[in-house]
C-alpha cells in the first residue's frame, strides 16, 4: 500500500515508484488493449496532456470512436501518440495518427523496438 497525495492520485516517491515498478513486471501482456477505455479514464483526470503509448494492435478505432474521443476531450487536453511496433514503419494513414490531430494538435512517433534490442 503506497501513500496517496491529493486527489487520490499516489505521490512518485521512492516508496511508491517501487511498489508501482513490482505491479508493473507482474502484468502478463494478453488479448486486445480497450484504446478507447483507457483514453476515457484518462481524460476523467482533465489533464493537460496524454501520452498514450499502444502497439496499436486490435481493436482498431474506427472514425466514430475518434470522434467520440474528441467530444469527450472538449479540446481541453492534447494528447500525444507513441507505437511501439517490431518493424520498420509502413503505415501511411491510420487512427493512431489522426488521434492526436484531432486532440490538440498532439504529435505521432513509431518507435521500432528492436533498435533498443540491437544495443549492446
Amino acid at each position: 500500500q503506497g501513500v496517496r497525495a491529493a486527489g487520490g492520485l499516489y505521490r512518485a516517491d521512492e516508496q511508491n515508484l517501487t511498489l508501482a515498478f513490482r505491479q508493473i513486471d507482474a502484468v502478463i501482456a494478453d488479448g486486445a488493449t480497450r484504446h478507447k477505455e483507457a483514453l476515457f479514464e484518462a481524460l476523467k483526470f482533465g489533464p493537460d496532456v496524454i501520452y498514450f503509448l499502444t502497439d496499436a494492435d486490435q481493436p482498431v478505432l474506427t472514425a466514430s470512436d475518434l470522434g467520440e474521443i474528441k467530444r469527450r476531450n472538449r479540446g481541453e487536453t492534447t494528447i500525444h501518440a507513441i507505437e511501439f511496433g517490431l518493424s520498420a514503419y509502413v503505415r501511411e494513414d491510420k487512427w493512431l495518427t489522426r488521434l492526436p490531430q484531432q486532440n490538440g494538435g498532439g504529435t505521432y512517433t513509431y518507435v521500432n523496438v528492436q533498435e533498443f534490442m540491437k544495443r549492446p
